[in-house]
């Protein structure tokens, strides 16, 4: 693999971006704000060697606070946000009513340098979107690189460290469950999101194809353990 460089910035600068609504009076600016939640793995210390984790690591054990040890970078890409308004939650297709946040373009973060304060979150994007009652919001992933402090061994294969590697989803769409909020037509709304370390590592597999896999955990404010 081609070893590719990706730029650990917080928010890069926006380029255009299609939706379903355009700028205009009829729209609230809405601001989202991505802190991480936790520790996220610093209490451990790493020497220069190879961890292997056998093929029956499912994340749920010790092991996976190991894993997120040697992940020193995490760079997501976002190119798209939705949000359901709270009047189509009980529709029978409530896919069809989601809407597209009018945003200049992509941005990239690294997620394990988010600060743990939401006080001091990171704005991950910013666009409109109808003013109006939210119950569900999405993010659109583009691109996720992983860069580890040491090499990985994980189901047979082994990732080498101090360069990025393509991480793959099995959805590009990251749901993000308790992100309720309400945009209005006279300010700025701020929705805070929070980013899960451990929850999101303790996923990461290797494929058969020897790819890594998982998935971003991000939950809103109102999120909780019995929330489906």
């Amino acid at each position: 693999m081609t070893p590719r460089r990706v730029a650990s910035v917080l928010l890069l600068p926006l380029l255009a971006l299609s939706a379903c609504d355009t700028f205009g009076p009829d729209n609230g600016n809405t601001r989202i704000v991505v802190s991480r939640s936790g520790a996220g793995g610093a209490s451990f210390a790493l020497s220069p060697t190879t961890i292997a984790v056998d093929r029956g690591y499912d994340g749920d054990d010790d092991r996976g606070g190991a894993v997120l040890a040697l992940v020193e970078d995490l760079s997501v890409t976002v190119t798209a946000v939705q949000a359901l308004p709270a009047q189509y939650l009980d529709r029978p297709h409530p896919e069809n009513f989601w809407e597209t946040m009018t945003l200049s373009g992509p941005a990239t973060v690294n997620l394990l340098t988010l600060p743990v304060d939401s006080m001091a979150g990171v704005t991950l994007v910013e666009g409109d979107l109808p003013p109006g009652a939210y119950v569900r919001l999405r993010l659109l992933v583009s691109e996720i690189d992983l860069t580890l402090a040491a090499p990985l061994t994980l189901g047979g294969h082994t990732f080498p460290a101090g360069e990025p590697i393509a991480v793959s989803l099995r959805d590009p769409w990251v749901r993000i469950p308790g992100a309720f909020f309400t945009v209005s037509d006279d300010g700025t709304s701020t929705v805070n999101v929070y980013f899960d370390p451990g929850a999101s590592i303790g996923q990461l597999v290797a494929t058969s194809d020897g790819r890594l896999r998982f998935a971003p955990v991000i939950r809103g404010k109102y999120w909780r353990d019995d929330h489906d």
